[in-house]
């Protein structure tokens, strides 16, 4: 029998081997057009996302659509037959509620705003540059239509196979009574541009746009303003019936009316972006838009339920503090939350109505927010109530950086930065002797610090800001976003694809080749080799820059927040013995990272680490002359047989 060896573990971290996998979506988005047949509802938004329900919206899942595109209009005639339009002239169209989408293909390679369909063989879609595409077979074939404009489509609408209206961009509004062989224009009454458009049935019409609702008796031959009392943009028109319609709009706009027109009145609520609305009769129906809202009502509106874990319209930061907590921030007063690293997102009441545009936490309970036009909001219990700090400043304060509970810097526009060393009671203006606008900050325990905008700039303060001392860039372009791991090794990024790298803590900053020529928003880095980038996409590097990937997220209109969670290294390794052999046991150890943008697009991504296991007969030994005994270890668990010598290991999470 062999006598037990004496073992000391222990895992320790000198670089992270990550195994990575997609980037998935999480929540969020712009949600153009929403249509139900029955208890069957679908929504079309940004990245080829197609939703369903199938029990009036209480749960919704995902669709494949088999393409990334934008999609904005859906069409369905009844549950099973249906078809959607988006970007690049991607026609979609299915036969069993969305199970399977098949692609259909016209001459049209520019974008369609907008579809509809009459029954299973008659539809048109439209879009940029006045193109209508017409079909009478189903889209087996679709024909292009002379619309007699150039300008953009946004909505089109058919009563019949005959009877069609669009309005366009520039004022435009064409109206067909042949299934859209000729086309003619009608006039507009107003200044504004119409985004949608609705008929009940050859005479009777409403089109919105800007804050203007117009109505027709005649079939557009006259279109007449009605009073809208919109405060803003109207996006969206539902009509129930003749007299029962709704129209919706940005910050939360709802009008809708029960005589046809005559008296608009107000059901807004809310800051959400609202885009698109449908009612099945007068009681029920549905609005969607921005940040993945959807919202249902059976009431004709006095009371609407949320179906959806909605965000907001624009994420601009995203910050992780600590366990499985992340803040992220944007418009209309957005701070939303998740406890679970990212898999659920709750909005948190700020009682702020504008931008939001950097946050910063030193624990899971305090933190701060700089938004438009100087305010800076404050909590002290996780967000659950945040309360509003007098800066002393009128203008944008785009970054924020707090290191402890009393110390925090923010900056903005026109080159201020503010300190306080009260937790923010009182504000001081520190002098930063530029007027240059600042985009980001971040300062290092020990005030260590730099703050980076507009024109290339880069400020740096070794003594809490007592002092900002510029450093050359050598560019021009705008610097949106700085990310140090200590006070030598940093990245910024910046337009036109700038990538900046230095180990001197900015004495000398060396440009890196990202490959891209987009706008790089923001930048996270982990360690030394390990960094993070987003813009269009996602930027990687796991070599501190010397090359760069480009990685796939699924938010193709415009990233402007990543973040990761620390290294998590197991507490404990647990050694036992199994039939005269050595086990060694330890938690997984993974990272999670979180990405936000446009539309409130929420994406998240995780990875594990793969272990390199040593040992030796010395644990004073120098690491470097440890025997790797089981490289590249995928699991969580590794075992050999035990000897009769003494062995010390180390579990090490490896990027060998």
């Amino acid at each position: 029998m062999k006598r037990t060896s004496i073992i000391i573990c222990i895992l320790i971290f000198a670089g992270i081997g990550l195994l990575y996998a997609d980037w998935e979506f999480v929540t969020g988005g712009y949600i153009s057009e929403v249509q139900f047949v029955g208890n069957n509802g679908w929504t079309v938004e940004s990245d080829g996302r197609i939703r369903h329900s199938s029990d009036g919206g209480v749960t919704w899942e995902l669709q494949d659509s088999g393409v990334t595109n934008r999609l904005y209009g859906v069409s369905f005639v009844n549950s099973t037959t249906g078809w959607i339009a988006g970007t690049d002239g991607v026609l979609l169209h299915t036969t069993d509620g969305g199970t399977t989408w098949t692609q259909q293909t016209s001459s049209v390679t520019s974008r369609f705003e907008t579809i509809c369909f009459v029954d299973s063989l008659n539809g048109w879609a439209a879009g940029s540059y006045g193109k209508i595409v017409h079909t009478t077979d189903g889209g087996t074939t679709w024909v292009e239509q002379t619309s007699g404009i150039t300008t953009k489509i946004y909505s089109i609408y058919f009563v019949d196979t005959l009877n069609g209206w669009a309005v366009a961009s520039s004022k435009k509004i064409i109206h067909t009574s042949d299934g859209g062989a000729n086309w003619y224009q009608q006039t507009n009454p107003t200044t504004s541009s119409m985004r949608c458009v609705v008929f009940y049935d050859t005479l009777n019409g409403w089109a919105v746009g800007s804050k203007k609702i117009i109505h027709t008796t005649d079939g557009g031959a006259t279109w007449v303003e009605q009073t809208s009392g919109a405060n803003e943009n109207l996006y969206g028109l539902a009509i129930a019936d003749r007299l029962h319609l709704w129209a919706v709009g940005i910050h939360g706009e709802i009008r809708y009316t029960i005589d046809g027109g005559n008296t608009w009145n107000d059901q807004s609520f809310g800051p959400d972006w609202f885009l698109g609305a449908y009612f099945a009769d007068n009681s029920t129906g549905w609005i969607v838009g921005g940040g993945g809202a959807i919202y249902h009502t059976t009431d004709g509106g006095t009371t609407w339920t949320s179906q959806a874990d909605a965000t907001c319209s624009g994420l601009r930061r995203v910050e992780y503090v600590d366990g499985m907590h992340f803040w992220g921030c944007g418009s209309d007063g957005c701070i939303i939350h998740s406890n679970d690293g990212g898999l659920s997102w709750e909005r948190q009441d700020t009682g702020f109505d504008d931008w939001i545009w950097d946050i910063s936490f030193i624990d899971t309970l305090k933190g701060w927010a700089s938004c438009d036009d100087g305010p800076i909001l404050v909590t002290t219990d996780g967000g659950t109530t945040w309360t509003e700090q007098t800066s002393g400043v009128s203008v944008d304060l785009t970054g924020i950086s707090a290191i402890d509970d009393m110390h925090v810097w923010a900056a903005g526009k026109d080159g201020v930065i503010l300190y306080t060393h009260d937790g923010g009671t009182i504000w001081e203006q520190q002098i930063s002797n530029v007027t240059e606008d600042f985009k980001s900050i971040q300062v290092l325990p020990g005030g260590i610090g730099w703050v980076v905008g507009a024109t290339g700039t880069i400020l740096h303060t070794t003594n809490g800001g007592t002092s900002w001392n510029p450093q050359t860039s050598g560019v021009t372009t705008t610097v949106y976003d700085v990310s140090f791991i200590d006070s030598r090794v940093g990245w910024a990024v910046g337009s036109s694809g700038v990538i900046l790298h230095t180990t001197d803590g900015g004495n000398n900053w060396n440009p890196q080749t990202s490959g891209v020529s987009y706008t790089i928003t923001r930048v996270s880095a982990l360690d030394s080799l390990e960094v993070w980038a987003v813009g269009n996409q996602a930027l990687h590097t796991t070599d501190g820059g010397v090359t760069w990937a480009e990685v796939s997220v699924p938010c193709g209109i415009g990233l402007w927040a990543v973040d990761f969670t620390d290294f998590h290294s197991p507490q404990d390794v647990v050694i036992t013995y199994e039939n005269d052999d050595i086990v060694l046991t330890w938690e997984p150890v993974s990272i999670i990272g979180i990405s936000m943008g446009n539309g409130g697009i929420v994406s998240r991504y995780v990875s594990d680490c793969t272990y390199n296991i040593y040992s030796s007969t010395d644990p004073y030994a120098d690491p470097g002359t440890w025997t790797l005994v089981a490289p590249g270890v995928t699991t969580t668990t590794w075992s050999e047989s035990a000897s009769g010598d003494k062995k010390f290991y180390f579990v090490k999470a490896s990027t060998e």
